[in-house]
């Protein structure tokens, strides 16, 4: 039999459910969305699992909704589904149309990275980014495929919607990350290769993110007329740090890269523009 202190433990196991069960996690500033819980709950319905029916679809934000919509283009834009997490916006990484015709998402909230697969409007999986993601990509069409992401601090990792987190390549210095891509090889995807660039005119790239090639200042741009245009919004050297001013003209540059192809084959097209 029970004694008070039985009872008394009996009580406040019941008032403490008592209190979740009336807990309203919308209330949370980073709760959950629920499904359909926005005004407009026609433009809400879950995403058909199989999209190979439709020839064009994008994913798009609405205003302020936190919520991505993935939207078919043809005479009229329709809603085909949506897809949420907590209360922040969303800013996709990388997107896909499997083999099986179902949507895989990867997108981040700026705290937290989000999987979905298939129908679900809830990930699947996610996972806390201590440092910013400049690039993911899924590394086959397969429904279970992971994504290779490199952050802003050059480390490079996969992650898989089955929560599987692998770390391929750490970073021990802040090598200031100017942009990244990766590339997985259309005949072997097996083999993808990151490329990186850093604020201080190095490009890098390895399989598997590990670098094993990497290009410096002189080899990338410093022709004589760009360093003089360059020379004239150069940031003036900080005090006590002596005769330095042209280390610090990265500041006045932007520099990204994308995929593209020439002659048929895929290339890395690396651009460096003044800001000013």
């Amino acid at each position: 039999m029970l004694n008070k202190s039985g009872f008394e433990m009996i009580a406040r196991i019941l008032e403490s459910a008592y209190e979740l069960a009336r807990f309203n996690p919308n209330g949370l500033p980073r709760g959950y969305l629920k499904a359909g819980s926005a005004p407009n709950q026609s433009d809400h319905k879950v995403c058909p699992s199989d999209l190979t029916a439709y020839r064009t679809l994008v994913i798009v934000r609405r205003d302020k909704d936190p919520r991505l919509y993935l939207a078919s283009l043809g005479a009229e834009m329709e809603i085909v589904g949506y897809f949420a997490a907590r209360t922040l916006e969303l800013y996709v990484l990388c997107a896909q149309r499997n083999h099986q015709g179902a949507i895989d998402i990867v997108a981040h909230d700026f705290e937290h990275l989000y999987f979905w697969q298939g129908p679900s409007p809830q990930p699947v999986a996610q996972f806390r980014i201590p440092y910013g993601v400049e690039d993911a990509r899924f590394l086959s069409w397969e429904p279970v495929s992971p994504v290779a992401i490199v952050d802003s601090n050059g480390s490079v990792e996969t992650v898989a919607p089955d929560g599987s987190r692998t770390k391929l390549y750490t970073s021990h210095e802040r090598i200031r990350v100017e942009d990244a891509r990766i590339w997985v090889d259309p005949e072997e995807q097996e083999s993808w290769y990151a490329a990186v660039l850093t604020k201080d005119w190095e490009l890098s790239s390895g399989l598997h993110g590990i670098p094993t090639s990497t290009k410096t200042t002189n080899v990338l741009w410093r022709d004589p007329v760009f360093q003089a245009e360059n020379n004239k919004y150069a940031t003036p050297s900080p005090p006590g740090f002596g005769d330095v001013g042209q280390d610090w003209s990265w500041q006045d540059l932007h520099r990204d890269m994308a995929l593209g192809t020439l002659d048929g084959l895929s290339c890395l097209i690396v651009t460096s523009g003044l800001s000013h």
